[in-house]
């Protein structure tokens, strides 16, 4: 399925990094449509994270985990480099690392979304496992001549655009307008219930996410759903399968390296 092409990219700013395109693969790639949990059982919550790496994130990974619950991070690759220490943490707390680009900009804002996504791609790959790679288009906005693009540029390894039942950036409207965590919650399980589950994604550019999360998944658990991973939702698995992922496979299968 693999092969290999070599290829450099460029991003304005930063330096140049060179590629072995060993991941590009012959699969469908990133879709032109939204993956959304239409598809997720009944009575079912996975809950996901998006933005920047912080300095205390392993804490909330940790409450988490205590919690059984395995979770996306889909992070910004700007806040990667500094941050490998927790990152690491992350991934030893069964959460997986998944790709919202290098800038967190809207791919139809930028003058080269490959070279964008690419970035960040490089700095997650050495956290991926069993190939599971996974995107965010950030405000879910991009184009189907964006999409073709990312595959024709190496991309194709990638299961995606992924969506959220929640609208990105309903939580940090809540803190905009002075809500209380608790109420912010509520907010969350109204739209679980009315889905009858739900994939949540919650920002991680607010001190008070963690708290947010615990309130969701508490009240979720009282009102009888379950957590599941990312990969409870059989659209999801599909693409990413389709693509060359295995990831239920354990132990973990080596992951295809473009920078190595």
């Amino acid at each position: 399925m693999y092969l290999r092409v070599f290829t450099a990219v460029f991003l304005s700013g930063c330096s140049s990094i060179s590629t072995d395109d060993q991941c590009v693969t012959d699969a469908p790639g990133l879709a032109k449509t939204l993956i959304s949990n239409e598809t997720l059982p009944s009575q079912q919550v996975v809950l996901s994270f998006y933005g920047d790496v912080y300095e205390d994130i392993e804490a909330l990974g940790e409450t988490l985990r205590s919690n059984g619950i395995s979770s996306a991070f889909f992070l910004r690759g700007s806040s990667i480099e500094s941050n490998e220490a927790e990152i690491k943490g992350l991934v030893s707390q069964g959460h997986l690392i998944a790709n919202q680009g290098y800038s967190g900009n809207p791919l139809t804002s930028l003058s080269d979304p490959s070279s964008d996504v690419r970035l960040a791609d490089a700095l997650i790959t050495p956290y991926i496992k069993n190939n599971s790679f996974l995107f965010k288009a950030p405000q879910n906005a991009f184009t189907t001549d964006i999409i073709d693009h990312l595959n024709q540029s190496g991309l194709s390894k990638y299961a995606g655009p992924i969506a959220f039942e929640n609208d990105e950036g309903l939580d940090l409207a809540c803190w905009e307008q002075g809500i209380s965590v608790e109420d912010c919650s509520s907010t969350f399980i109204t739209l679980i219930d009315n889905s009858d589950g739900a994939h949540i994604g919650l920002s991680l550019d607010h001190p008070n996410t963690a708290d947010l999360a615990i309130s969701i998944v508490a009240s979720a658990r009282i009102a009888g759903y379950s957590f599941v991973t990312i990969f409870g939702v059989p659209d999801i698995v599909v693409a990413a399968t389709s693509n060359g992922a295995t990831p239920t496979q354990d132990p973990p299968a080596e992951t295809c390296d473009d920078y190595s």
